[in-house]
């Protein structure tokens, strides 16, 4: 249950402010994430998993089910109000520290993949290097590179 609520705090970090897209182009009104219990948004990583990397103990490694939730976003333009959905989908954290994340709430036209890679860095902590590519979904050019660093 600790390993799930660090992840979902991870997730929540006001640094994580883009998924995998651009968020220039989004337009209120925004949708606001549904209360739900905790069990329902992270999905437990199948048995038989390998150690999470740099350590022993309790394994990040597996699929998990995330939201991506505004928090601290109010600055942007237009504003993005707290505990607004940005993102969603699944990602998977691998035992050689990789990243894949698929993201629900942008059509592959515009890039809905991206990767990153990990290390633990504590008890139940865990640092998050993530780069995601949004296309045009009109040109198919590139239209932005995005850098996430999660701590």
């Amino acid at each position: 249950m600790t390993l799930g609520v660090g992840m979902f705090v991870m997730l929540l970090a006001p640094r994580a402010t883009a998924g995998c897209g651009d968020l220039s182009t989004l337009q209120g009104p925004f949708v606001f994430a549904h209360e739900a219990p905790l069990a329902s948004l992270l999905s437990q990583p199948e048995a038989g998993k390998s150690a999470a990397r740099g350590g022993g103990g309790a394994s990040i490694v597996g699929m998990w089910n995330f939201q991506l939730v505004s928090e601290g976003n109010t600055g942007h333009n237009p504003s993005i109000p707290d505990g607004a959905l940005l993102d969603f989908g699944y990602t998977q954290w691998h035992s050689d520290g990789t990243e894949l994340m698929n993201s629900g709430g942008h059509a592959a036209a515009t890039g809905n993949f991206c990767m990153g890679t990990w290390v633990r860095s504590g008890y139940f902590t865990y640092v998050l290097n993530h780069f995601a590519l949004s296309y045009d979904p009109t040109t198919g050019n590139l239209a932005a590179k995005i850098h996430i660093l999660n701590r």
